[in-house]
């Protein structure tokens, strides 16, 4: 029995189809809903004009994956229940700050309240609204993200292992913040491995329009 011939169009559209799934080389790429998270922002910090940018950077090795946020660098890490390797979100303490007079009151808040136990306390409190929301949206279900324990060493860790990273800046009304997630390898495997059964994603509409057709006149 002679199999079915294939198209050459629809081999090269394969390929590209199956380029963009690949991306970010992860088993299992969720689709991540950039607008509806946007909403979500804009009204947790009440600033309807806010807007959200993400960019995915690639693959890091070494201090590349901290450059960029000068010396008082933070990190939050967090996971994605059952995975147990964390992950980090990367910012710098004086965008903290800016955040929070933004949010806050501007110029009008107390010098008190930028002490270093009550941006922490901020911090965690901001992180739990937005993947609590992220959780909602049920993006990566059935995983689930979980805020961790904090990692004093978490500098040495981003050196010592190669992260994809994915910057995220969030335009404000008086001024841009940034800070970036980094997704060490050993989360990729423990991700690969809990979602190596797991369907594809449909593509998102952003991703329909770059498979372009390649039409011949012959």
């Amino acid at each position: 029995m002679t199999a079915t011939p294939t198209h050459p169009i629809l081999e090269r559209l394969d390929e590209r189809i199956l380029g963009l799934d690949q991306k970010p080389q992860f088993a299992w790429p969720p689709t991540f809903p950039e607008h509806a998270f946007e909403e979500v922002l804009q009204k947790l910090f009440s600033q309807p004009g806010l807007k959200l940018t993400i960019h995915h950077k690639g693959w890091e090795e070494g201090d590349a994956a901290l450059q960029g946020f000068g010396e008082h660098i933070q990190a939050l890490p967090f996971t994605c229940a059952p995975i147990k390797s964390p992950l980090f979100f990367l910012f710098n303490q004086e965008d903290l700050k800016g955040l929070m007079g933004e949010i806050l009151g501007g110029e009008k808040i107390p010098a008190p309240f930028y002490d270093e136990g009550v941006t922490s306390g901020f911090t965690n409190y901001l992180a739990l609204e937005v993947l609590q929301f992220i959780e909602n949206l049920k993006c990566f279900a059935p995983f689930s993200p979980k805020l961790c324990p904090q990692q004093p060493d978490f500098a040495e860790k981003v050196k010592n292992e190669p992260h994809y990273v994915i910057d995220v800046s969030v335009k404000l009304e008086r001024r841009v913040v940034w800070g970036r997630i980094a997704i060490p390898t050993s989360f990729r495997e423990e991700w690969n491995h809990e979602a190596s059964g797991f369907p594809l994603p449909p593509l998102t509409e952003e991703q329909m329009k770059k498979v372009q057709l390649p039409v011949q006149v012959e």
